[in-house]
């Protein structure tokens, strides 16, 4: 990345804030520096920078103002700053700092040049690309093309303020795995209420497969939604097809060709189904309703699968609530199933370690329960959270040897 020197600096500040040197003396720039962290070093296009100094601006702070267009004002008190003859738009100026905001793009006068300094910074400065051989490099990491990727497409939506592009976007990439994250971060970065369009556009795809990744996808989605209120249509649509995924039972036409057989059209139905219970944990962790319904299937659910799900899912996305681990003791009572019991044990033990009854329960299970798949279970959670306690300890020998 080119770097423009404090030299620099210092004559484009002399030359446009006249009234600031006539007022504080002869400026001097002392640093320039990333507004975020205060670190020096080359700068980059779409970046904040503060630069600091003696005499640079007015006696009092000035902040930003919106010019005749509303946009960011370039010039404030008399101060402009210039990257390669472009003006910045100004976030505050003052007699020690200026902070401005970088165009996204530089206008260099040397192209090919400027490339070359841009990629030799982000190869052996920001460790961001790496050569792929010949004259082909590559991101070092895939989540850097991806966050690149989705950026992009952001940016052409605030510039034009259309949905119609994103949404072609989504409709015509949902079902290529490598466009899954992608998609995710597009719904995190534009505004919710465009989220909330995107997200509604992917449950309504057609979905001849039956396997529910258009649902899926769109919870994923909409975990991205930052300041996400879970209320309007797109979170009720969302909720009733994952619902719809948990009780999938779909006629014998219905399942793909690849799963003709029976067992295979079970495991395939119980996938998507144990995979519904855990999206909605995760989707609508801390939710009353979500919280009731997963009490439900633990309780009611013939799969034993399906319940293992709701005590990962309860175990996860209600943890600070006390009733929680209740229920995941009451998950681990001696007519459920072994698979449940082992998942509730272990999610009891490292969820609620601190609670006496975790304790308690835990060291009955290791002495008396007749399964010893659960005893086993037990006594190794026992040594992994009480391994400090004397009495605990004794305990656990006293299970090796009776004597």
């Amino acid at each position: 990345m080119p770097r423009l020197s404090e030299a620099c600096f210092w004559s484009i500040l002399v030359f446009l804030a006249p009234a600031a040197v006539a007022q504080s003396g002869v400026p001097l720039i002392l640093s320039v520096t990333n507004a975020a962290s205060y670190s020096s070093g080359p700068i980059s296009p779409g970046e904040m920078v503060v630069i600091f100094g003696t005499g640079i601006g007015p006696t009092q702070l000035v902040k930003l103002s919106l010019d005749n267009q509303g946009r960011i004002a370039t010039s404030l008190a008399e101060v402009q700053i210039l990257f390669d003859g472009v003006r910045s738009p100004l976030i505050y100026v003052s007699q020690t700092q200026v902070a401005e905001y970088l165009r996204d793009t530089l206008h260099l006068e040397h192209g090919e040049a400027g490339a070359r300094l841009m990629i030799q910074q982000l190869r052996e400065r920001n460790f961001v690309l790496c050569q792929a051989g010949a004259e082909y490099l590559s991101f070092v990491h895939r989540t850097f093309l991806e966050y690149f990727c989705a950026s992009a497409f952001v940016r052409r939506f605030l510039a034009t303020v259309s949905i119609e592009e994103l949404q072609q976007v989504f409709q015509t990439h949902w079902r290529e795995e490598s466009w899954s994250e992608v998609l995710m971060l597009i719904a995190g970065m534009v505004p919710e209420v465009h989220a909330g369009k995107l997200i509604e556009g992917l449950l309504e795809q057609d979905n001849p497969e039956r396997d529910f990744e258009n649902v899926f996808l769109a919870a994923a989605c909409w975990r991205e939604v930052v300041e996400s209120g879970r209320t309007g249509t797109a979170r009720r649509k969302l909720w009733r097809d994952l619902l719809a995924a948990a009780e999938f039972m779909p006629a014998g036409v219905a399942y793909p060709v690849d799963h003709a057989g029976t067992e295979s059209r079970l495991i395939w139905t119980l996938n998507i189904r144990t995979r519904a219970v855990t999206t909605i944990g995760v989707t609508f962790a801390g939710d009353s309703q979500a919280l009731k319904w997963l009490k439900e299937c633990l309780a009611h659910r013939k799969s034993w699968a399906m319940r293992q799900a709701a005590v990962r899912a309860l175990a996860k996305g209600w943890r600070a609530q006390a009733e929680t681990g209740a229920w995941l003791r009451w998950a681990g009572r001696p007519e459920e199933d072994e698979n449940v019991r082992i998942t509730a044990v272990r999610e009891t033990a490292r969820g609620w370690n601190k609670d006496p009854e975790t304790f308690e329960w835990l060291r009955t299970l290791a002495e008396s329960d007749k399964d010893v798949a659960v005893r086993n279970a037990a006594v190794q959670e026992l040594k992994h959270s009480w391994s400090h306690d004397a009495e605990t300890v004794d305990f656990l020998r006293s299970l090796v040897d009776p004597q």
